[in-house]
C-alpha cells in the first residue's frame, strides 16, 4: 500500500506540523464505501496542545 512506501516521509510530515512524535500509523479501507482511514498514533495529547 502508499502508506508502506511513503510511512517514513509521512511520519516526518506529522511530526514537523504537530511537533509530536508519531508511535504508530494504522490504516483502513471500507470495502462498502471505498473510505481510506488512517489513525495516527501519538507520543502525547496533541488536542491538548492546539486548546487555548
Amino acid at each position: 500500500m502508499l502508506e508502506d512506501v511513503l510511512r517514513g516521509k509521512l511520519e516526518a510530515i506529522i511530526e514537523e506540523i504537530v511537533n509530536v512524535k508519531v508511535v504508530s500509523i494504522h490504516c483502513d479501507i471500507s470495502t462498502k464505501t471505498g473510505e481510506y482511514l488512517m489513525v495516527f498514533v501519538m507520543e502525547k495529547d496533541v488536542e491538548s496542545l492546539f486548546k487555548e
